[in-house]
């Protein structure tokens, strides 16, 4: 995740970012590019997020990514609206994938493809295929998967047995 984040960061920082939207990174003073970076997320992946903003900071010296907490992903995409609108939002934001499409229809996010390809360390294998599908569209790359979530159902062998019992035995009654 270290590695991705890393080429998420670093490649987006290099080509003026994920949404960019509206803003491009800043310069500062000493010659680093200041993004600002907006995500929503809570409890753990908040702090994981921290983690990883602090990590990649601290592992290179040309590019710094301020983090911008918001409440969650809604709270997100509303301010990243009234920041398209008022030519306020950042260089790079964190999306859900069905409010990240309705952003690229509209032409608001540079595609990345030609960053990724020049990207040197880049490698789509290091992300699940599956994930890749849903950050394209018609063929062009908006963004980078940041996040998956994979459903799990846990269930009591013994109560799905004796369903099934059952249900055998209410067929069988049932042919009788």
């Amino acid at each position: 995740m270290k590695k991705q984040m890393g080429m998420l960061l670093g490649g987006i920082a290099l080509c003026t970012g994920l949404a960019a939207c509206s803003t491009e990174g800043s310069g500062s003073t000493d010659g680093t590019i200041e993004i600002e970076f907006w995500y929503g997320l809570g409890s753990e992946a908040g702090n994981k997020m921290e983690e990883l903003i602090t990590s990649f900071n601290e592992s290179q010296d040309e590019v710094v990514l301020k983090g911008v907490a918001q409440a969650n992903y809604s709270e997100t995409y509303q301010n990243l609206q009234a920041g398209l609108a008022a030519s306020t939002a950042p260089a790079v934001v964190l999306l859900e994938n069905s409010t990240m499409m309705d952003l690229a229809g509209r032409e608001v996010l540079a595609p990345l493809d030609e960053y990724m390809a020049a990207d040197e360390i880049y490698d789509e294998g290091d992300f699940l295929s599956v994930f890749m599908e849903n950050v394209r569209l018609d063929d062009t790359y908006y963004g980078l998967p940041g996040y998956g979530t994979t459903q799990v159902m846990y269930y009591r062998q013994d109560l799905f047995e004796e369903a099934v019992s059952m249900q055998k035995r209410h067929f069988h009654l049932g042919k009788a």
